[in-house]
């Protein structure tokens, strides 16, 4: 699987849990997780999805302060090393 592909992969998927958890229509690269309704209860539940999906938890410092595509860039570069 190409690089490009796993990113796409990965900000469907990632977005798919953001708007599912957060009840949007769509999430923006730009988009801060607090600033599109989030909060800390969301991030967490976020957390485990991505746990669950790919094997690593991300903290929620990142969660919080992490652009949508920064935590694309991070979630694509760690899940790469799990192989999923």
């Amino acid at each position: 699987m190409s690089d490009s592909t796993t990113a796409n992969d990965t900000r469907d998927i990632l977005g798919g849990y953001v708007q599912e958890l957060i009840g949007i229509e769509e999430v923006g690269q730009d988009d801060l997780l607090l600033d599109i309704g989030g909060n800390s209860l969301i991030a967490t539940m976020l957390a485990n999805r991505v746990e669950l999906a790919w094997d690593f938890r991300p903290t929620m410092i990142e969660l919080m302060t992490c652009k949508f595509g920064e935590l694309v860039d991070l979630c694509t570069e760690r899940r790469g090393f799990h192989g999923k």
